[in-house]
């Protein structure tokens, strides 16, 4: 497992740091989603001097129907004003936006996700992702990154907290699925296409094929089967240190200083399955299954 997933960490890090084309560099952060996300709290975006600017990204609004009218996010606000601001549905009833925040002099803080839900009660927050320099590097970069991503692909969209760690995470892992997913290691990839249709994002991975899916990836190999299966970290936002408390104790703790990395795994007969972190106290940044 760690012979695979180590190669896969550096040289995703590496080329989203230094490439020059953006498809790439996006295809490979999505790989490691919340690598550099940070929580930015209220009390520190408070003292900063900052303002809130709204960006009009709605690709299915007419630009004579987008309305210029601010608003802030945390609120709840009609429907029609969040679709004609700087939001689009990401599934039903589902709706995600982006918020830059800036500082007076236009230097960007973080780039903020926020996904919404239209239910009885009107449209409220279900799920705040900041990117941003607070606490790692490249955080600001990073964000950039999906902002461009999900302002060119419609369908594309940022991965949300809908998901609970349980059990089930262990007994699906160990027949060889992810959880929530009904594609399994060796899949083909003509069942994994009939299966969840077109990838978001695809390109080629050490001589195989990297199908990114909004909340889901896949790696195949030459055989064109899949060979490891990863959900980000986001879906769950769980510490790794809360993993055990749910899971129970993992077989091995591994940490990794030079790729700023900490796993938690789960071994079964056949396959392994890992929670990763930067570190103990932090969340989860990707789950990963893979054949032993």
């Amino acid at each position: 497992m760690k012979q695979m997933i180590l190669p896969i960490i550096l040289s995703l890090f590496i080329f989203a740091c230094n490439s020059e084309t953006m498809d790439g560099i996006l295809l490979d952060n999505l790989a490691r989603e919340q690598l550099v996300v940070s929580s930015v709290t209220s009390k520190a975006i408070a003292s900063a001097d900052y303002k809130v600017k709204n960006v009009s990204l709605t690709t299915n609004i007419n630009e004579d129907d987008r309305s210029q009218e601010a608003i802030q996010p945390h609120q709840n606000t009609s429907l029609e004003v969040i679709l004609k601001n700087n939001a689009k549905e990401i599934k039903d009833g589902i709706f995600q936006s982006i918020v830059l925040e800036t500082t007076e002099d236009g230097e960007l803080i973080s780039t903020n996700f926020y996904t919404w839900i239209n239910d009885k009660s009107g449209v409220n927050i279900i799920d705040v992702t900041h990117y941003n320099d607070d606490k790692m590097a490249h955080g600001n970069k990073i964000g950039q990154y999906y902002y461009e991503l999900w302002k060119e692909k419609n369908s594309f969209f940022l991965s949300y907290n809908d998901l609970l760690l349980e059990k089930d995470f262990l007994q699906k892992a160990e027949n060889g699925y992810m959880y929530n997913s009904n594609i399994s290691i060796g899949t083909t990839k003509d069942d994994l296409i009939t299966i969840q249709g077109p990838p978001t994002i695809s390109d080629w991975y050490n001589g195989g094929t990297h199908y990114v899916y909004n909340d889901i990836s896949f790696i195949l190999d030459d055989s064109k089967k899949v060979v490891s299966i990863s959900m980000p970290g986001n879906r769950i936002k769980t510490t790794l240190e809360e993993v055990p408390i749910i899971l129970g104790a993992p077989t091995s703790i591994d940490h990794f200083e030079k790729y700023n990395a900490v796993f938690y795994s789960y071994e079964f007969e056949q396959y392994t399955l890992s929670f990763e972190a930067v570190s103990e106290n932090d969340k989860v940044v990707n789950i990963w299954l893979n054949k032993k």
